[in-house]
């Protein structure tokens, strides 16, 4: 199971206990370090080699704001994830890319459902499937969260990803079942399966893609399909 880096910064120090606390209660992260001088983290950020996934920060901090710290260590950080008292018009005098605020107290059943959101998105970006290219079987690593839609030719199949098309000499029925763990996919028609994380629009009976592509929901997969319509107006 991959595990999931964190630091935090805030002037408060039971604010960090508390981040720590929850943080070690989930088994798909961990604290990398802490801190609540920001002077002290620069230093911490200016001796890493690679980026944290989560930096949970305080914007309003003694001698250098969290928006002050951010710009100095920002190609060190995969995701921000902003922690103060206030509210939203104070914190729209910062200008920083927050995935995410947690206000103050901190609630514990808010934070854990925010990070199974995020964690299954990292996932998401982190796996993968291999097919083969050629008709000899040459094979290559594709992402999955790059997959828009997968069409089906007579001996291969079309994978229409964000950066082009990729021709793999595999069945679309074989296909459908390596990705059945993945939520994200599900078929349309005995032609194509289609990524719900690249959906432009959505009717009765058609998708437009992100690629501008429109494709047909078939009969046989009306019923699946119009499940799915409904989950999405009610989210």
């Amino acid at each position: 199971m991959k595990r999931y880096s964190c630091i935090i910064v805030d002037d408060d120090p039971a604010t960090v206990d508390l981040l720590n606390e929850y943080i070690a209660e989930m088994a798909q992260l961990y604290t990398l370090a802490s801190y609540t001088k920001p002077l002290l983290a620069k230093s911490g950020f200016d001796n890493m080699l690679t980026p944290v996934d989560f930096l949970f920060l305080d914007m309003q901090m003694p001698i250098m704001n969290g928006d002050v710290l951010y710009a100095e260590i920002k190609s060190l950080v995969h995701n921000l994830i902003v922690i103060t008292s206030y509210g939203d018009a104070a914190l729209s005098a910062f200008d920083v890319p927050a995935k995410a605020f947690l206000y103050k107290p901190i609630r514990q059943a808010k934070f854990v459902l925010l990070l199974e959101r995020f964690i299954a998105e990292l996932m998401v970006k982190d796996q993968y499937i291999i097919l083969p290219i050629t008709p000899k079987r040459e094979r290559v690593k594709i992402y999955l969260n790059n997959v828009i839609a997968i069409e089906s030719q007579s001996n291969y199949i079309n994978i229409y990803k964000t950066d082009g098309i990729l021709k793999c000499y595999y069945s679309i029925s074989d296909l459908e079942q390596d990705l059945l763990p993945f939520s994200s996919f599900f078929r349309v028609s005995r032609a194509f399966i289609i990524s719900t994380d690249h959906i432009q629009a959505m009717s009765l009976n058609h998708v437009k893609l992100d690629n501008e592509m429109t494709v047909q929901v078939t009969r046989s997969y009306t019923e699946k399909y119009r499940a799915y319509l409904e989950h999405v107006k009610k989210s």
